[in-house]
């Protein structure tokens, strides 16, 4: 029940709203009123928090393979022995 200006109370219907409808709208609202204002900011601060997790996540990743890479110590790579010598004459 909502309470009217003239003293009289009617009752509304409630919508349950995805998070991508609520950014929507707060996207798309007044952002003078203070809630529109709160979410806007709200919204912003989730998305940052977001590309900062998934930056930190790529690094993880990036570093994981590095010493997946890595040498050990004591291992000598001997690659001269592997490598077919080509020379490029002709060219």
């Amino acid at each position: 029940m909502v309470d009217l200006g003239s003293g009289a109370s009617r009752e509304i219907e409630d919508f349950m709203l995805t998070r991508y409808a609520c950014y929507l709208i707060a996207q798309n609202g007044d952002s003078r009123k203070r809630p529109i204002a709160f979410a806007q900011s709200y919204f912003a601060l989730q998305t940052r928090k977001q590309e900062l997790i998934e930056d930190r996540m790529q690094l993880q990743a990036r570093l994981e393979a590095r010493d997946r890479l890595k040498v050990p110590k004591g291992v000598r790579l001997d690659l001269k022995s592997k490598v077919k010598s080509v020379t490029f004459r002709k060219f």
